[in-house]
């Protein structure tokens, strides 16, 4: 929940990363729904970002979200 909480709050790639996967793996299917949100604003802020960009670009790649 803090997570969420704190990338709602400011606009960090890192945070919005962690709220996608969390959202992913979510019982909630409230919570399920943001997850492409948040993972595109992760995916938006982490060119600037070489380690996030990594970590984003393998996740896709593991979840066959391909774009």
């Amino acid at each position: 929940q803090l997570v969420l909480k704190a990338s709602a709050l400011q606009n960090d790639p890192a945070m919005e990363f962690g709220a996608a996967v969390i959202a992913q793996g979510s019982a909630n299917a409230a919570l399920r729904a943001e997850y492409r949100d948040h993972l595109d604003r992760a995916i938006a802020g982490a060119k600037g970002d070489p380690a996030l960009n990594a970590s984003v670009t393998q996740h896709v790649r593991n979840t066959g979200e391909l774009r």
